[in-house]
């Protein structure tokens, strides 16, 4: 169980739009995530808050360093008060957004590639009291490029407080 209030999974062309996603603290306890295979979609006009882990995330995972997360946006969401139950244990594991492309040494799983990844007009308020996690968080894999050679992915115009 992931306990995300949404969770995609090789998911083409998809839009989560007008939503409210809160309360979630099971598995990674995010409001949504946009996990491997997901392309050409997009999170917007959300409220996303009080939930134990991430508002957004973005995720390649798999094996072997090919692109397996492009072309998807993260605009216009209001985050507030995620990542306050303790599901992560370092600024590593999670952020507001979050963007991996992920690596679990248990099971020899390495991270594949982001490509044309756009976050951009999202309002971050992040509570210091309930949580030491950034705003936006980058985490890769070790030896493998997070974003693919000649992509464009960018984060701008985000106002976080």
């Amino acid at each position: 169980m992931h306990g995300e209030g949404s969770w995609s999974f090789h998911c083409d062309g998809c839009v989560w739009q007008y939503n409210e996603s809160y309360g979630n603290n099971l598995g990674d306890g995010g409001g949504f995530d946009m996990d491997g295979q997901t392309t050409n979609s997009t999170v917007q006009y959300n409220y996303i808050h009080d939930n134990g882990g991430y508002c957004v995330s973005a995720f390649a995972v798999g094996g072997a360093g090919f692109v397996d997360n492009a072309n998807n946006t993260i605009r216009y969401n209001l985050c507030a008060n995620n990542d306050t139950g303790n599901i992560s244990s370092s600024a590593d594991d999670s952020g507001e957004i979050f963007v991996s492309n992920f690596v679990n040494s248990g099971t020899g799983i390495t991270g594949n590639q982001i490509n044309g990844l756009a976050i951009y007009n999202n309002t971050i308020y992040a509570n210091p009291t309930t949580t030491s996690m950034p705003a936006i968080s980058l985490q890769t894999a070790a030896n493998v490029p997070m974003f693919a050679t000649g992509s464009t992915n960018y984060a701008e115009n985000n106002i976080v407080y």
